[in-house]
């Protein structure tokens, strides 16, 4: 391909502290042909980046100064300088670059730098690539999960006035009390996590709070993705589109999906003990032998800690009070490291041996047993190679670790116990020291809250989940096109399919067309069907086994809301499989509630972590009274029990209104909307409506955001194209996908759809693809817009003889016979490029041409006497340029020869009489009238143009008139068919001519010769 050497590509500084500098590029030799496009019609969940070019750079001498001289091996990048290129440029950093073509900027994104080339001649190259703003923001994002997400501006008191105050859109953010709007901060909606017993009817109107979770609204995700360390100040986002949707993206919350209301601490120690001064003793004949059921509840061997070392602010998790025979009571449900470390001496007489053990001891329950749940054993002996003194001192160090869960209100200990000793009261173990630590430097620990905890927002805690693969799945759900502002290219821009193709309507789709008539190469053209592109199209949610997930799939075979599209045989098999799975929500005791738990094998709940989801908030519903407290299980009767948060105020704790997370919400224009792909074939909810029988509005996230587009795929008259167009800098400049694209060419015209460009420069023809418009319009009648009738002179144009001009004809297009998906002037505009095409050959074959050289000065009339003696007479020409017999006579004005109808025609000596068809068939020099009678006369009534069609082609029985000449003139006088009364004004035929009836007289005579044969 020939290359452009009017490219220029400048390298813009905008790293920190920068001050506006830039460089240049020298662009010789590059190609820069590059394919434009937004999506890919062949798999409709891609999403295409503007531009994505590789592109190779000659060394000259002013890129080897912008690259830096990089083929100089000992160059060094300072981090500290602000500058970008240059002495500095920096390989592993990619620089703004803006590229134009002339003085016409093209397009913008990031220069990254691939490699530099030295072949064995010396030539040096340097190969780089230039992507568009919305790759470089997803190679950002790409490595980084959702749980890298910061959301501790939310961090806040988990209690009942939080709960309560987000339900109003009432927060926290830094601290501070906030009061927002739906989208913004967290919501506490009602869920069943499992973290209690399954529904009771004990307890139809007692709520665990377990069952509120702060749930980050779907906005609040995407501020985070766009607010974290290298995106921000890069990049903004704006989510736009209808009302509707943009109500309904506001609503969408995010339900904590972990299997506990928890959060995991960075590796640390979350509290710690000592016991540091005055050695505690312990003997072997003070106290009660171990025996192997652990039964023992006496605590003579406890260890008693006197100092806290760390974690005070920690006391809502450990709760220990440093007192004789206490127990270190564990106020969290926590998942961490436990380490006990003891120094210890222990002591023999001769002969004497031991078995020490440092123990830790838990239980659950506070009116349990405690029982054994890591230890550390050493035996000891009489040393006989010792001198033989009254005791022998062992030193040693006993250190237990292990990871264990520990329920809220359990308690745990940790002993010294002195086993397997002979019978000598003299064996003693004497504790130096100890050091108990709850939670580790180097693994984290996961917290279950409780009331009154600091509740730490994290993004879906449990999942490993790719920012970049959550996003691809909202933009796949909801059906989003991704783009660069035009106006900011830093500015992504979210937006549905039917928004972004807002102006492909029949209101929008004329006023805002580009006109690319002038720019179509007309040379060759390429249509491909656009039904072929898929078989089958389904549409999955990731498959989960909570409750009514796994009942759904069990009974039916597929996941809750799935949905597959049968396309034509032609087509592979294609799918949209999104990271969320999809929340059948059930109906208890008149509340809508989404059930994210499984089933026991004992038929009881069990908390567990689920797929993400997606849910929609949709506010306060009213309900029947409930109160929020603590469901638990009593160890002593292994049954369930209700406490009040607060026995004295319940008040304050009982509600008739619940806040609700369900699975579909009434959109703004009131429409039910499930967020689900298919219709279900079983819903578990009863109240807010049936998918079945829900009104008539759009119902499933395919029906309001895929449906207008399949429709599109699946249409016959929907068609690829492929052509070649001339298009300059400036149409780059400008390129905008939203905007349909028209043009007439040698195959017709029509209204289009652009897919792609493929574009080098503007002295080579672009490839450009495009799909024929599809209106869906509720504006549209089912069978489209048609054509007004249009009629036009056509004039013969193959006329070769000097003085002669061809006949014109008229040339008439029926109603109804063009249709139009956009407006009637679309319809009509078809109609008139039929006459402009089709009459053209038509006024050629029937056509004369005519002598409109030589004129004639004549009377008009309707009889010799009244011809030969008008005053005020008329030009005329003829076929022949004579007035002799078989010369036919036109009308000769605007350039148009027009024939007339029969009558008479006269000078001051002759008069001449023509036919039907203006050829003059009889002559003479005088005539007088000799009375006016009247004759009949079959005539048949219609408008000016369908009167010859009506006539000929026999739709409507002639009747019979009375006029006052033997055929009908100028003047005439057309009575009914008695001759007493006047006709009505309007247009006549006998098949050959119309006629104009004005107040009982012909007043104008049109040939019915021009019309075309047939009218369907």
């Amino acid at each position: 391909m020939t290359q452009n050497n009017n490219y220029q590509i400048f390298l813009i500084d905008s790293i920190t502290g920068s001050t506006g500098n830039y460089a240049t590029l020298d662009c010789e030799g590059i190609d820069l042909t590059n394919t434009f496009q937004v999506a890919d019609i062949a798999d409709i969940s891609k999403r295409k980046d503007a531009i994505s070019k590789t592109i190779t750079f000659k060394n000259s001498k002013n890129n080897a100064l912008v690259f830096g001289n990089l083929s100089n091996l000992n160059r060094v990048v300072d981090d500290t300088v602000n500058l970008s290129f240059l002495f500095n440029f920096n390989i592993t950093k990619d620089i703004d670059c803006q590229v134009y073509e002339g003085n016409t900027l093209i397009f913008v994104g990031k220069l990254h730098f691939i490699s530099a080339y030295r072949d064995k001649l010396g030539n040096i190259t340097y190969q780089c690539s230039i992507k568009g703003y919305l790759v470089d923001f997803f190679n950002k994002i790409q490595d980084k999960l959702l749980s890298d997400l910061d959301f501790t501006t939310f961090n806040h008191t988990y209690d009942m006035a939080t709960i309560k105050n987000s339900w109003f859109n009432v927060y926290q953010k830094n601290g501070v009390t906030v009061t927002g709007t739906t989208g913004q901060g967290y919501v506490y909606p009602l869920i069943d996590y499992g973290t209690s017993v399954t529904p009771d009817t004990a307890f139809d109107n007692k709520i665990d709070y377990g069952s509120f979770r702060p749930a980050l609204y779907l906005k609040e995700y995407f501020n985070a993705i766009f607010n974290q360390s290298g995106v921000t100040g890069n990049y903004r986002y704006t989510v736009t589109g209808s009302t509707e949707f943009v109500d309904e993206f506001n609503k969408a919350i995010m339900p904590n999906g972990d299997s506990d209301f928890s959060y995991s601490r960075t590796p640390g120690v979350i509290f710690e003990l000592a016991k540091t001064i005055n050695p505690q003793q312990y003997n072997a004949n003070g106290q009660t032998s171990y025996d192997s059921v652990h039964s023992r509840n006496e605590f003579n061997n406890l260890v008693i800690f006197d100092t806290i070392v760390s974690g005070a602010g920690d006391q809502t998790i450990i709760n220990p009070i440093l007192a004789d025979d206490t127990k270190i009571t564990i106020n969290n449900k926590i998942n961490t490291t436990i380490t006990a470390t003891a120094n210890v001496v222990t002591s023999l007489v001769a002969g004497n041996k031991a078995n020490v053990r440092c123990v830790f001891e838990y239980r659950s329950d506070p009116n349990g047993q405690f029982e054994s749940i890591g230890e550390s054993n050493k035996n000891y002996t009489w040393d006989y190679s010792k001198p033989l003194f009254t005791y022998q001192f062992h030193p040693d160090t006993f250190t237990v670790s292990f990871t264990h869960q520990f329920d809220a209100g359990g308690q745990l200990a940790l002993l010294i116990f002195i086993d397997n000793y002979d019978n000598d009261s003299n064996v003693t173990v004497n504790v130096i020291n100890a050091d108990l630590k709850i939670g580790s430097a180097v693994a984290s620990s996961t917290v279950t809250l409780n009331l009154g905890d600091t509740a730490v927002l994290v993004g879906q805690n449990s999942q490993k989940i790719k920012q970049a693969d959550f996003l691809k799945s909202v933009i796949q759900m909801f059906n989003l096109y991704v783009y660069p502002d035009p106006e900011d290219a830093h500015n992504i821009i979210f937006t549905p399919y039917n928004d972004y193709y807002s102006n492909f309507t029949a209101a929008n789709i004329i006023n805002t067309a580009l006109d690319w008539t002038n720019k179509i190469d007309n040379a060759s053209f390429t249509q491909t069907p656009v039904s072929d592109i898929f078989n089958l199209y389904t549409f999955k949610f990731k498959q989960d086994s909570d409750f009514y997930s796994k009942y759904y799939i069990d009974k039916y075979g597929d996941t809750y809301g799935n949905l597959t599209i049968t396309g034509t045989t032609n087509g592979s098999d294609k799918s949209i499989e999104l990271i969320f799975g999809s929340t059948p929500v059930a109906s208890y005791n008149g509340r809508n509630v989404p059930w994210l738990w499984e089933l026991n094998t004992d038929n009881t709940k069990k908390a567990k972590v689920t797929v993400p989801r997606i849910l929609f908030y949709n506010g306060l519903v009213n309900c029947p009274s409930y109160e929020i407290g603590k469901i638990q299980l009593s160890a002593a009767t292994q049954t369930y029990y209700f406490s009040s948060i607060d026995s004295a105020h319940v008040s304050g704790y009982t509600f008739n209104q619940y806040a609700e997370a369900n699975e579909y919400t009434l959109s703004s224009n009131n429409e039910f909307v499930d967020l689900t792909f298919g219709q279900p074939l079983e819903v578990f909810y009863t109240s807010g409506g049936i998918l079945n029988n829900f009104g008539s509005g759009k119902k499933t996230l395919y029906d309001r955001y895929y449906a207008d587009q399949f429709a599109e795929l699946q249409d016959s008259n929907t068609r690829i194209i492929e052509t070649t167009a001339y298009l300059n800098e400036v149409d780059i400049q400008n390129l905008d996908f939203r905007k349909p694209v028209y043009f007439n060419s040698v195959l017709g015209h029509n209204y289009f759809k652009l897919l792609s460009v493929e574009y080098s420069n503007s002295n080579q023809p672009s490839t450009i693809k495009l799909q024929t418009a599809y209106i869906n319009d509720s504006a549209v009648v089912s069978d489209g817009f048609w054509n007004d009738i249009y009629a036009t002179f056509v004039r013969k144009n193959d006329c070769t003889t000097s003085g002669y001009t061809g006949e014109a004809l008229y040339y008439l297009v029926s109603a109804h016979k063009y249709n139009s998906l956009v407006s009637v002037a679309d319809a009509n505009a078809m109609a008139a490029n039929e006459a402009a095409t089709s009459g053209q050959t038509y006024a050629n074959a029937n056509g004369i041409c005519v002598n409109t050289a030589t004129t004639f000065s004549l009377g008009f009339a309707n009889n010799p006497t009244v011809a030969t003696s008008m005053t005020g007479k008329t030009n005329f020409v003829t076929s022949t340029g004579t007035l002799n017999s078989g010369a036919t006579i036109f009308s000769y004005a605007g350039g148009d020869a027009t024939r007339n109808i029969s009558a008479y025609y006269g000078n001051d000596t002759y008069w001449y009489q023509t036919n039907t068809l203006s050829t003059i068939i009889n002559s003479g020099t005088t005539a007088s009238l000799t009375g006016m009678t009247y004759d009949d006369y079959y005539l048949s009534g219609s408008t000016k143009y369908l009167s010859c069609q009506v006539a000929n082609d026999g739709h409507t029985t002639y009747i019979n008139y009375k006029i006052s000449d033997p055929t009908p003139r100028i003047g005439t006088v057309v009575k009914d068919s008695t001759g007493t009364s006047l006709v009505a004004d309007g247009w006549y035929s006998d098949g050959t001519n119309g006629y104009s009836v004005v107040s009982g007289a012909i007043a104008d005579i049109q040939s019915c010769r021009g019309l075309p044969p047939t009218i369907s």
